[in-house]
């Protein structure tokens, strides 16, 4: 699954202030882990709360593929 954003504003950057505290935060979180699935599917999900496209876009577009 990927997410993608159709537009950025402008004022949205003003968020990027609170992306090394959600990165932290969730990276403390996510430490606990001791299956090596779910690890792996961790990363995924971190890499995924903060790409450009969560932080700072307006309207969001879930891509899903059926397998």
């Amino acid at each position: 699954m990927e997410v993608r954003h159709t537009h950025i504003k402008p004022i949205s950057y003003s968020y990027a202030i609170y992306a090394p505290s959600m990165w932290l935060y969730t990276k403390l979180a996510f430490r606990k882990e001791k299956d090596l699935v779910q690890r792996s599917r961790n990363k995924e999900i971190l890499a995924t709360l903060l790409s450009a496209s969560l932080l700072f876009g307006e309207c969001l577009m879930l891509v899903a593929r059926k397998v």
